[in-house]
């Protein structure tokens, strides 16, 4: 039914439209803008055909069978796809970086009604940068996005952070230096077992152990300090105080 609504767009309008499938659950006028390159007045022009809705509060939607068809239409030029991709992940990256100083003081119930919605194109963005990205800005936007995590939902953080490990470890990546995805791997674990800890649990406590040394022989100082303040609440819940100290400590002062 929609192949025949779809040869009464034009060439514009489909390849427009085709970019904003890149969004999940929903996305702003400027987002659309900047990412898809589609202007207020395509917008509305989809709205008129009833293929996008608008929400009181202003962003926009696609249905999920339209955005499903519009997706496998993108998917049919690889270098556009991961041309809007690249793009949605730089624009997310910047509006998570934006807001990191806010984060770092804690303004979380502004700052988690202005974010969480679009909390799915974030997971997306940061999952496209640990594949494709430099380590450097990886590892920036992760950071940023555990910051944000540790601001508002722990639970939520931990669940993400595991998804991007257990997708890094499906694609045969392994924990090492000098290879850019094995030190993600490894800066991701960290941030786990920080996450982890923080919520009492001590699952990953030898993983923790056994990173500590290999994170010592990098520059990964914040996943550093997550390591040690894992391992220090460790020692905590097994009564070894003067160890936990130690580590709390030596984290601190990263």
């Amino acid at each position: 039914v929609f192949e025949h609504s779809w040869q009464l767009l034009s060439e514009e309008q489909r390849a427009s439209f085709q970019r904003l499938s890149i969004f999940r659950g929903g996305f702003t006028r400027q987002a659309a803008e900047q990412i898809a390159g589609v202007n207020l007045t395509m917008l509305a022009e989809f709205m008129s055909k009833s293929l996008i809705r608008q929400s009181v509060e202003g962003r926009y939607d696609i249905h999920g069978l339209l955005r499903q068809y519009a997706q496998e239409q993108l998917s049919l030029d690889s270098e556009e796809q991961q041309a809007v991709k690249e793009n949605h992940s730089r624009y997310f990256a910047h509006f998570l970086q934006e807001r990191r100083d806010a984060l770092d003081r804690e303004q979380t119930p502004q700052l988690r009604d202005e974010i969480r919605p679009d909390i799915s194109n974030l997971k997306d963005a940061v999952n496209h940068a640990f594949r494709i990205w430099e380590e450097a800005e990886a590892l920036g936007f992760m950071r940023d996005f555990c910051a944000f995590y540790r601001s508002t939902n722990y639970y939520e953080g931990l669940d993400v952070l595991r998804q991007i490990s257990r997708g890094l470890r499906d694609d045969g990546i392994e924990m090492e230096l000098g290879s850019p995805r094995g030190t993600m791997l490894l800066a991701i674990t960290a941030f786990e077992c920080a996450f982890e800890s923080s919520l009492g649990s001590s699952e990953h406590k030898q993983v923790a152990e056994d990173i500590l040394p290999i994170l010592r022989e990098t520059e990964l100082t914040p996943e550093l300090a997550n390591c040690l303040l894992a391992l220090g609440c460790y020692r905590v819940f097994s009564s070894d105080y003067s160890t936990a100290i130690a580590n709390l400590s030596e984290s601190t002062s990263l």
